[in-house]
This record gives structure tokens, C-alpha cells and sequence, in this order.
């Protein structure tokens, strides 16, 4: 725990890594696991990673949008593909800290 298997430029170089800030590195987490539904690097509560930078951990403002998980997890009808789920999916808008279909 707190560590994680990262891969670097050659082979016989990987090694464990500190799992990064604002993230959970439970045990046996391996960097090659990413997206699937063996062990690997996922951000803690109040915390997002967006899927095109798994390891980087964006701190949320509002700790309610970003349950922390996967790369790409926000609360629903965030845009879990906006820095610290801080917008609404398209066709919504914001209504206080939620996101509502527009009518």
C-alpha cells in the first residue's frame, strides 16, 4: 500500500513508485492495470484524474462532484472530462452543485 508498479523508458528499470498525491495506491496496484479491474492507482474522495492523465490527481473545489475512483469518475452529469468536474455534460447546466437536463 502506498506504492505503486510504474513503468519507465527501459524495461529492466521499472520499479515501485510513491503513489502520487490525492491518489490511493491500494496493494498490489501496477500501473499496467489502469482502466481494467485488477489493482491499480485511483484517486481518493474529493480528488479527480481525468483518463488522459491517470496519475495526475486534480483537487475539487466542491469535494461532492469528485467521489475519487477511477480516472474519469465524477458525480453524475459532471463532464468527467473537466478539470476537477467542474462543468456540467453537455445539454445540462449547473443549478447550485448539480447538473440538470436542459428543458
Amino acid at each position: 500500500e502506498g506504492t505503486y508498479w510504474a513503468l519507465r523508458q527501459a524495461p529492466d528499470e521499472a520499479g515501485c513508485d510513491p503513489c502520487p498525491p490525492g491518489m490511493e495506491c491500494p496493494h498490489g496496484s501496477d500501473i499496467r492495470n489502469l482502466g481494467g479491474s485488477l489493482q491499480h492507482p485511483v484517486a481518493k474522495a474529493g480528488y479527480m484524474t481525468l483518463r488522459t492523465e491517470p496519475l495526475k490527481a486534480y483537487k475539487c473545489e466542491n469535494t461532492r462532484l469528485c467521489p475519487g475512483g477511477p480516472a474519469g469518475s465524477c458525480a453524475d452529469h459532471h463532464d468527467a472530462t473537466s478539470v476537477a468536474c467542474g462543468a456540467c455534460m453537455p445539454g445540462e447546466y449547473g443549478d447550485g452543485d448539480t447538473c440538470v437536463p436542459c428543458d
